[in-house]
């Protein structure tokens, strides 16, 4: 909300059902300024310069997270015009707009921790149980001070927020958890329409096998249920039936907004090793995950900055043109490491990497690090960030795994990954084909192809017709 020539408003603001979220005294300093409101402070600013005709560049200014400022932008929440009329030779626009990032973008913009951790729990307090980013807000709130005291109010509010419910069995151990269970399956029992409460009572059950059939049963008498409908897509993902995953994953997709980013994803995946995909909506998918989106644009060479350019390079086995494209970029150490993990890698390639660090690497080039690890005989660190971000069962199956590939029993290593997440998979099949090289297994080296995408792997020289399908 922009605001101009008020004196010391009293803003209040409240939901549509009449719940307060805030009441203050805006301060005013200047007459006639335009001043913004930043519900809550619940989004991110930021100010940049349109520049016309031969006006310098000038850097765009992080504004933070505050909840009301006065702006000077000539345009405030709109795009400048493409061109103006001057009597110079050029000229400048200012523009004031709300960052467009993930969660943790979001958070990674801000400068100090208190306003970070003032953002999270703002949308841990105050999001939607239908808001779409409400479990990575949930997840980052989780590690801050007095968390549990705010979800108890966020679950007052919303007492059949399952989104919710979901991380409260998740965060606690022991009694505690037993306790959360037990008064979930209660709510569950009293309730047997209720599909959502079902789902939650069936994530209580230890047992995998009994836990499976029991989501099978679940789905079968809810069967438009998208939480149900996710569980079920989810492990038939995990057993490798690609078909029968589709369709409960795209009906998790569309109907439950907060497992859309994930299930889109997770279908990005799936379709391109099922059979079943010819008719699905791909641009529905791209629309849904943001990282499914920036792979396909790297995919298909799309408005891209010239570093992302060398995952293509990379894609074609061009690995000295992919590392010389990255060069000084942030992809630099990145793309060194997938080029050095990749068929026909030069050993200088490996040598550099020696004076890597490893810390700001993302899962791809940790696990291809993990790869040449086995082929030179190290043994792998199982308290790596990439293993400790992962799911429980995914980090278990993982280790298993990992354990197997050292011992050099690729059949165990393959039973491992059972009940594993696909992203898990394509993942440790990459890892698998860099330790082995040329000795892995078929399936292994067509899988990480088709389970991971461009970003996300090194170059693995396809078979004679085997390869990726793309949305």
């Amino acid at each position: 909300m922009a605001l101009s020539g008020v004196s010391n408003p009293t803003i209040s603001t409240t939901f549509t059902d009449g719940r307060a979220i805030e009441t203050f005294e805006a301060e005013t300093t200047r007459s006639f300024a335009h001043f913004v409101y930043n519900v809550a402070g619940a989004a991110v600013f930021v100010e940049w310069t349109q520049t016309y005709g031969s006006a310098r560049p000038v850097p765009e200014r992080a504004l933070g997270a505050a909840r009301w400022m006065m702006t000077a932008a000539d345009h405030v929440f709109e795009q400048p015009p493409e061109s103006i009329s001057t009597q110079g030779s050029g000229g400048t626009r200012r523009v004031l707009e709300a960052v467009n990032s993930t969660p943790a973008g979001l958070v990674q913009t801000l400068d100090s921790d208190e306003e970070r951790a003032r953002l999270v729990t703002t949308h841990l307090r105050w999001d939607s149980p239908d808001a779409k980013d409400l479990g990575t807000w949930l997840d980052l709130a989780s590690q801050q001070p007095n968390f549990s005291e705010h979800l108890r109010e966020r679950l007052a509010e919303n007492p059949h927020d399952i989104m919710t419910l979901r991380m409260e069995q998740e965060l606690t151990t022991g009694a505690e958890h037993d306790a959360v269970c037990a008064r979930q399956t209660a709510d569950a029992a009293a309730n047997p329409d209720d599909g959502d409460l079902r789902y939650l009572a069936t994530r209580c059950i230890a047992d995998e096998e009994q836990q499976r059939r029991a989501f099978l049963a679940a789905f079968e008498a809810h069967p438009g249920n998208g939480w149900l409908a996710f569980a079920v897509g989810y492990d038939y993902a995990a057993q490798e039936r690609w078909n029968d995953a589709v369709a409960p994953l795209d009906l998790a997709r569309r109907s439950v907004p907060g497992v859309a980013e994930g299930a889109a994803l997770y279908l990005g995946r799936v379709c391109r090793i099922a059979t079943v995909c010819a008719g699905m909506d791909g641009n529905a998918l791209l629309r849904d995950s943001r990282a499914l989106s920036l792979f396909n644009q790297i995919e298909h060479g799309l408005d891209l900055p010239p570093a992302y350019q060398a995952y293509r390079d990379l894609d074609r086995g061009d690995l000295d043109a992919a590392v010389q494209k990255a060069e000084g970029s942030p992809l630099a150490e990145q793309l060194l490491v997938l080029a050095a993990a990749s068929d026909g890698a030069k050993p200088e390639l490996a040598a550099r990497l020696s004076a890597l660090s490893t810390e700001n690497l993302d899962p791809s080039a940790q696990f291809a690090l993990f790869g040449l690890a086995v082929r030179a005989g190290r043994p792998i660190d199982l308290s790596a960030s990439a293993f400790q971000n992962l799911s429980s069962t995914d980090r278990d199956a993982l280790s298993r795994f990992a354990r197997a590939l050292e011992a050099g029993d690729g059949a165990a290593a393959d039973r491992a990954l059972r009940g594993a997440s696909t992203s898990l998979r394509g993942y440790a099949y990459s890892m698998g084909s860099v330790a082995l090289a040329e000795r892995a297994p078929a399936k292994w080296r067509d899988g990480a192809r088709r389970l991971l995408f461009m970003p996300e792997r090194p170059y693995f020289a396809p078979a004679d017709g085997a390869g990726s399908r793309s949305l």
